[in-house]
């Protein structure tokens, strides 16, 4: 409403997906000072506290399954790959 009580014509409603209230979860990861990522959190697997830090399994868009400690990605479905790479390889040697 403009100051004078009449509709500004600017004024649209907002589209549902729009709305704080019924918007996605997302994470914000800072990758480096000044650098931040945000990723969408598609379904929330686990959520849960130890005596040392928090744990959370999450599916991401981007990354599949994720594993969160203290709200940083430690793993994720996509990049499994590197990590079995490296464990497997030294002992087939």
């Amino acid at each position: 409403l403009r100051h004078d009580g009449r509709a500004d014509p600017r004024d649209r409603e907002v589209a549902p997906e729009l709305r704080p209230s019924v918007m996605s979860k997302l994470i914000e990861e800072e990758l480096e000072p000044g650098f931040r990522a945000l990723y969408k959190i598609e379904k929330v697997l686990h959520s849960g506290q130890s005596q040392f830090q928090t744990v959370d399994i999450v599916d991401l868009a981007p990354f599949g399954r994720t594993l969160l400690i203290d709200g940083m990605i430690q793993s994720c479905q996509i990049d499994e790959f590197v990590y079995h790479e490296c464990l497997v390889h030294p002992a087939m040697l």
